[in-house]
């Protein structure tokens, strides 16, 4: 063997063996409180992002429902009251949606707009033109909702869905 050859044949310096599990030691030590201050580090940020994907997905999901009842609501009320006024439109619209499980707003607005939409018809039979006036309901629908708080950095939001129907 040559001078300085370890039992192996590689080359044995001037650390011994216990030299090196101090070493070894000493690095696991440091890379325990490396990954204790990534974990510091990322964990607020990673419960940002999951707490933003979950109001943004509830935020969705009140938007698409908002969309289809006041759709429903506007043929339900259209049908129904054909001849009402505004006031009478918008309370039959708001009841329809707090009873078909609109809750999630905090207070529901309902704007209700109605105009008479004129069609001309020809009867086949004779070929006399005339006209009839047909009620069209224009529905906006306000739902205000309150998101995940996160300081000031999120406010209240207004959701806004609107729908127009008529009888036919």
């Amino acid at each position: 063997r040559p001078h300085g050859a370890g039992l192996w044949g590689r080359r044995v310096g001037h650390r011994s063996l216990g030299h090196a599990m101090v070493n070894l030691r000493t690095k696991r030590r440091h890379q325990k409180g490396v990954a204790a201050a990534e974990l510091a580090i990322g964990l607020p940020i990673l419960i940002l992002v999951i707490g933003s994907i979950v109001t943004v997905g509830s935020l969705a999901h009140t938007k698409i429902k908002l969309d289809s009842l006041t759709s429903l609501a506007t043929r339900t009320c259209a049908m129904k009251q054909p001849g009402a006024t505004p006031e009478q439109a918008q309370t039959c619209v708001t009841e329809w949606l707090t009873t078909h499980g609109m809750t999630r707003c905090q207070e529901l607005t309902t704007t209700v707009e109605i105009d008479d939409w004129t069609v001309p018809f020809v009867d086949d039979e004779t070929g006399e033109a005339f006209t009839s006036s047909v009620p069209i309901f224009r529905v906006r629908v306000d739902c205000p909702v309150t998101t995940m708080r996160l300081g000031n950095f999120v406010n209240d939001t207004v959701i806004t869905a609107v729908a127009t129907a008529g009888r036919n």
